[in-house]
């Protein structure tokens, strides 16, 4: 801020841990700079309710501030960033998490906004990009995606095609990425729209689809044409592999490397406070237990979809239909089961719910009874408790996770993943939690680099969830469940391609399920989650579903 600004009005001083904010009185009118559409700066004047500039704690945060921006579809490029978040201090740095989403049409705004600037007036950001289906950014990238790509006057998503390292037919199939190119404009194209921003990117991606870390590559190469700065080689996952060792090596042997370089210097190191002993993680949620024990009787509050968090917003979209059969479809002699089912969606509202011939077909699963039970012996909580999440003071709501007010049942079935293996990183967290030094040691080396082949062997391998953890192999974790429900993943949506013609059964979905189960190596049985449950529903018994438009198309005209 312009000293002749600031200095003809008073300021209010916020302390916080390690920083202090400076607020301007509110109504104040100061002169700013709008970067227009052709990139070039032009001064005007505008009034601020409020202009917070946070300023550091050089012993604490030598670094400064730093923001990483996430793109994902399933929340695992989130969770990498929480790690970041969570690493940040013990580095140096002051970390926000944001979704690129929340980025909105004021990208500048968010990206180089004035607060997070450091002397030089430079704005650092990391951006974990995940792919989506063949190639396409993840629903809340989708906005930002776009807009870069015109901004560094791009004709594709695609950094392959139009540097001309791989041939895509003419015919080939469109695609969700294509449909966001739409035309181009010259007058749009600002290779300076991004001037100030230092950046590294890491790419979410599978080696199994043919354009691997598509968006990651993307973002990598147009920000460089749009003035942006590249502070660290790009990184990038295999989820066909092993995404969370990815990651953990770009992030330890390149990014945490690269930034301490260049943000801090060797005398800022010296005088950097030393991180006492880990603690509980700082909780971001707290509860408002509610005096009722019968949730039938408590309806979900009505939130907005865009005060949702935008990896959860099934959980408020999906609607309840009845399965009207389930038929078995091996004989006895073939051994496993597969089933198929048929959801009937004609009470169901049509603006919610309907498809078309190929549409995939989104299944909320729901956790087995047993398992929830295990859980909440294990750690001690009330089933029948009902709560509603609120945001921890100091902690900006990121979006609604699900619906509450809810019994801690609904909680634990419906909205935690607690079959799936957890990341190491998860096992890390876990370990602060665990009261005997024995299960926080093994915990803590099977979360280790060097810890990596006992993971795959008795966690991934093993097939073991959060569940077995708890109530069988590290008995002595507590944790509150606020707590909980921050370091459980979120129950992920199920997706199974719709079998029925939307022209013979409009008001009924048909799919057929592989119903997987198998032995595990201490000889108890591994069932899966959704196709178990699709399974044992009872005729008339409610799924919670949405359908997905699906890339692939019959032919129009069926005579060619």
């Amino acid at each position: 801020m312009d000293d002749s600004v600031s200095s003809q009005f008073p300021l209010a001083l916020v302390a916080g841990t390690g920083a202090v904010t400076l607020a301007l009185a509110t109504g104040l009118a100061i002169a700013i700079f709008k970067r227009g559409s052709s990139g070039s700066n032009q001064a005007s004047v505008t009034v601020e309710a409020e202009e917070e500039v946070e300023v550091l704690d050089p012993e604490v945060y030598p670094g400064g501030h730093l923001t990483v921006y996430y793109g994902s579809q399933t929340g695992t490029a989130e969770q990498f960033a929480n790690e970041i978040e969570r690493e940040g201090e013990s580095y140096g740095f002051k970390i926000q998490v944001v979704d690129l989403e929340d980025a909105g049409d004021d990208c500048v705004g968010q990206l180089l906004q004035d607060s997070k600037r450091d002397s030089l007036g430079k704005s650092r950001a990391i951006f974990l990009m995940a792919t989506y289906g063949e190639g396409e950014p993840t629903d809340n990238a989708a906005s930002f995606i776009n807009l870069l790509r015109v901004k560094a006057g791009l004709p594709s998503l695609l950094v392959d095609q139009y540097t001309g390292t791989s041939t895509i037919h003419e015919d080939s199939e469109e695609k969700k990425g294509d449909e966001l190119v739409g035309d181009m404009n010259d007058d749009d194209v600002d290779p300076t729209w991004m001037e100030g921003l230092e950046f590294a990117v890491f790419g979410l991606g599978n080696k199994q689809y043919e354009h691997y870390n598509a968006m990651g590559k993307f973002v990598n190469d147009a920000l460089s044409k749009v003035g942006a700065k590249r502070i660290a080689t790009m990184g990038m996952g295999d989820d066909d592999a092993d995404l969370e060792a990815d990651f953990e090596s770009w992030k330890d042997s390149a990014l945490w490397p690269s930034l301490k370089k260049r943000y801090i210097s060797s005398e800022a190191a010296g005088k950097q406070k030393k991180l006492a002993t880990p603690k509980l993680p700082d909780c971001p949620l707290v509860l408002e237990y509610l005096e009722t024990n019968n949730g039938n009787a408590v309806k979900p509050d009505v939130i907005p979809l865009d005060e949702v968090h935008n990896s959860t917003k099934h959980y408020f979209t999906a609607v309840d239909c009845p399965v009207t059969l389930t038929r078995e479809l091996r004989t006895p002699q073939d051994g496993g089961s597969t089933v198929h089912i048929e959801v009937d969606i004609s009470k169901a509202d049509k603006s919610k719910i309907s498809y078309q011939t190929a549409d995939n077909l989104g299944v909320l699963p729901v956790n087995d009874d047993s398992v929830v039970e295990a859980v909440a012996n294990a750690l001690g909580y009330d089933l029948n408790a009902v709560f509603r999440i609120q945001s921890a003071p100091g902690h900006d709501r990121q979006g609604a996770l699900f619906p509450t007010p809810c019994t801690v049942r609904d909680c634990l079935a419906r909205y935690c993943d607690l079959t799936s293996p957890p990341r190491r990183s998860e096992l890390k967290l876990l370990a602060l939690y665990a009261k005997d030094p024995l299960d926080q040691k093994a915990l803590l080396r099977m979360a280790s680099k060097e810890g990596k082949a006992e993971y795959k062997d008795k966690i991934t391998g093993a097939q073991i969830g959060l569940v077995d953890i708890v109530s069988r192999l590290c008995k002595s974790i507590e944790a509150p469940l606020e707590h909980f429900i921050t370091l459980a993943p979120r129950l992920q949506t199920r997706f199974y391609t719709i079998s029925s013609s939307s022209s013979v059964h409009p008001n009924s979905i048909h799919a057929t399920v592989s119903v997987l189960g198998n032995k595990r190596k201490d000889g108890s049985m591994f069932k899966g989650i959704c196709s178990n449950h699709l399974a044992g529903i009872a005729k008339n018994g409610m799924v919670r579903v949405f359908c997905r438009e699906s890339t692939f198309r019959l032919p129009s005209d069926v005579s060619i």
